[in-house]
């Protein structure tokens, strides 16, 4: 039995959620960003 209650959203019946709240109001979600990319360390301090 659980603490909390969770609704959540998945896809094709998987055991993974992408999105979920719980009854606190705790709010998790997945994202895949594509455009994304990293940088490296030296190029995100000379930022700063």
């Amino acid at each position: 039995m659980s603490k909390y209650e969770f609704v959540g959203i998945n896809v094709n019946n998987s055991l993974f959620y992408n999105d979920g709240i719980n009854s606190e109001g705790l709010v998790g979600d997945a994202q895949y960003l594509k455009e994304c990319s990293w940088d490296t360390e030296e190029n995100l301090k000379s930022a700063a």
